[in-house]
Order: C-alpha cells, then sequence, then structure tokens
C-alpha cells in the first residue's frame, strides 16, 4: 500500500502543477494559484510518505537510495539528486507562493 501512496501522490502532484500552468495560461489566476498551492502540498506528503515508509526518516539513506537509482537509470550513481529535490521543494512552494 505504501508503493502506491507514493507513486500515486506525485503522479497527481504532477497533474495538480500541469492543470496550474494551464489553468494560468488561461488567465484564471486565483484557481491557478490554489492548483499549485495543492500540487505542492501534494508533493509534500509524497516526500513525507517517501522518508517515512522508504527511508525510515534517514537523509543518508535518501541519499544512498537516489545515488542507487540514479546509477540504475543513468549510469551514474549521483546522489546529490537528493538535494535537488529539496531545491525544487522550496522553488514550487516559491512558485505558489507568488501565485496566491
Amino acid at each position: 500500500m505504501s508503493d502506491v501512496i507514493i507513486s500515486w501522490t506525485i503522479r497527481f502532484a504532477l497533474l495538480l502543477l500541469w492543470f496550474a500552468w494551464w489553468l494560468r495560461l488561461k488567465r484564471a489566476d486565483r484557481a491557478a494559484a490554489c492548483c499549485f498551492f495543492a500540487s505542492w502540498c501534494v508533493y509534500t506528503c509524497h516526500v513525507l510518505a517517501a522518508f517515512h515508509w522508504v527511508h525510515d526518516w534517514s537523509h543518508r539513506h535518501a541519499v544512498e537510495h537516489t545515488a542507487e537509482v540514479s546509477r540504475r537509470i543513468t549510469g551514474i550513481s549521483a546522489g546529490f539528486g537528493i538535494y535537488f529535490n529539496h531545491l525544487l521543494m522550496v522553488v514550487w512552494l516559491w512558485i505558489a507562493w507568488d501565485a496566491w
């Protein structure tokens, strides 16, 4: 069940983010702002769920897991990618806050 929650929260967050950008293009600024913030909230739930069920609240494990996944996908072990996710979370919140 935890895998389902983790995978579907990121999918839903990205869907909400796409919808927010689409609303922004349609000049529905208030609705877009709500979608931006909702997408950030769902993304935050995804991060918390992953840290809880996959990494057992260990940042070191998250870095090692990120390195392993990036090695399998790209052939390059890049554990520092987790910091990109942290930056993404802050930027996403900034965009949501600015849209509000």
